[in-house]
């Protein structure tokens, strides 16, 4: 599911102005969570570290920084 300012994202949040139109990507893997920064100009960061190369397990708690958005990682058994 991908994160952006696009309608062509699952999750979309048009009101951020330092969101990218297709900003980041989290999928659920073989029971992993993952989050992947889709090379969006001011970056994504998870628990305030700035996510680099490949992918980036997701905890419940994690907070994930994308633009001027802050969202929280809710993990339902």
């Amino acid at each position: 599911m991908r994160i952006g300012s696009s309608a062509e994202c699952e999750i979309r949040l048009p009101a951020d102005p330092y969101l990218s139109r297709r900003h980041c990507s989290v999928s659920f893997v073989e029971n992993e969570l993952t989050i992947v920064d889709l090379r969006s100009s001011h970056g994504t960061m998870v628990n305030g570290t700035l996510l680099q190369a490949g992918p980036w397990t997701l905890q419940d708690g994690d907070q994930i920084m994308v633009g001027q958005t802050e969202l929280t990682v809710v993990v339902r058994p």
